[in-house]
């Protein structure tokens, strides 16, 4: 279900266990739909894939508060995730400080709200998670796009 109005981003954490590093990609499409801002960070990680996404998410919330937007739509295609957010439960797992943040940095928007999808629905922010592994430091585009 989409939120009216909402920005619409899309996260995703790609994990390289042989360079010991990870890729965040993310994301934002404006209310139509329309690409407006893509994110590629590198990081030196070693974790899980839960972790590398819950970070992700957490990533998309700052950037989002930093932009002043009041409605979002977090997109994820990590379920266990997914799940764990939207409890109301408290969350006892090794990610458990990282949901906690997710769930207070919510609090500060309108509206927000997140969603599981298949990550053959938006590949692009898996293309530039993965591009970012190979990246030394943070990228962003706001007019032209790599992907």
């Amino acid at each position: 279900m989409e939120v009216p109005g909402a920005m619409c981003v899309a996260t995703c954490g790609v994990v390289d266990r042989k360079r010991i590093k990870a890729g965040i990609g993310i994301v934002v499409r404006d209310n139509s739909r329309k690409l407006t801002v893509t994110k590629a960070i590198p990081l030196t990680f070693s974790g899980d894939r839960i972790l590398i996404e819950a970070l992700t998410i957490r990533t998309g919330l700052l950037f989002a508060m930093e932009q002043h937007w009041a409605s979002l739509e977090i997109q994820s295609e990590c379920k266990a995730l997914i799940v764990r957010l939207n409890e109301e439960a408290e969350d006892e797992s090794q990610v458990a400080v990282i949901i906690r943040d997710i769930k207070q940095l919510k609090a500060s928007f309108w509206k927000c709200n997140f969603y599981l999808v298949s990550q053959h629905k938006d590949r692009v922010s898996f293309n530039l998670a993965q591009f970012a592994t190979k990246l030394i430091h943070d990228v962003k585009w706001e007019r032209s796009f790599p992907l």
